[in-house]
This record gives structure tokens, sequence and C-alpha cells, in this order.
């Protein structure tokens, strides 16, 4: 069957991507997305279950056999490797049945972690203008 594939064009430093190693039915490891950060320049593009498949137009597997790396032990170093790549680099990803509805999930959570970390600040930013001594003339 035929596959989808999406490209990412990354520019700043970071991917704003986890990865992760997943060992599929043949016994074969591919690098796969955990989460999209919605820092992230792949955010609504890539989503959680995208596969790795090429940097630059290039299969991972012919990158990773030139210098040596092997998935999944060197999982470490390949995530260091794709990550050292000069930018802007393109990441293409191998797309996924139930792609959407894992993004929508995180997509929630990190919501909610925005929420919480929205009330935390003003809690502390209310508690340090309690802290503050009045002006005296």
């Amino acid at each position: 069957h035929a596959f989808e594939y999406v490209d990412a064009i990354i520019t700043r430093p970071a991917t704003g991507m986890e990865m992760a190693v997943e060992l599929q039915d043949n016994k074969t490891a591919v690098l796969t997305v955990a989460t999209v950060w919605p820092v992230s320049e792949g955010h609504g593009i890539v989503k959680a279950t995208d596969v790795l498949a090429r940097i630059n137009g290039v299969p991972l597997t012919d990158l990773l056999r030139e210098v040596g790396l092997e998935l999944p032990v060197d999982f470490p170093l390949v995530k260091r490797y794709v990550r050292a790549r000069p930018r802007p680099v393109t990441l293409t990803f191998r797309t996924r049945a139930g792609r959407d509805f894992v993004q929508s999930y995180q997509d929630s959570i990190h919501d909610r972690i925005k929420r919480v970390v929205r009330k935390w600040r003003l809690r502390v930013a209310a508690r340090k203008a309690d802290d503050v001594p009045p002006l005296v003339d």
C-alpha cells in the first residue's frame, strides 16, 4: 500500500519534537515521533506516531548506515545525529493511521499545562506584589 509523507522544514536549533524508538512486527526499529510541542515548526504538520523517513531527501537508514549507527542500540546517538543536522533541514515523515487522534490528545494536555503554568505565574506575581513594602516618601 502507498504511504503518505509530510515534510517539516526546521530552521531553529531545536526541532520541538520528542522522538522514540519503536520496534515493528518485522523486528525493524524506526524513529517515531512521541511528542510535537506547540512551539515546534513542525506542529500541525508532523504528528505523534509519524515515522522519520528521510533527512534532506536521503533515507534515514542510508544516513545511519553511512555513519555506523543502528537503531535501537544507538538511539541516543541517532537523536543527537538528527538534532545536529545543519539548518535549515527538511525532515520527511511517513504518516500513520490514528495520528490525528493522538495529536489532539497531546494538544489538550499541552493546553492544560499552559493553563496551570499561567495560574501559577499569576499566583507568584500576586505574592511578589504583596511582599513589596509600601513606598515611603
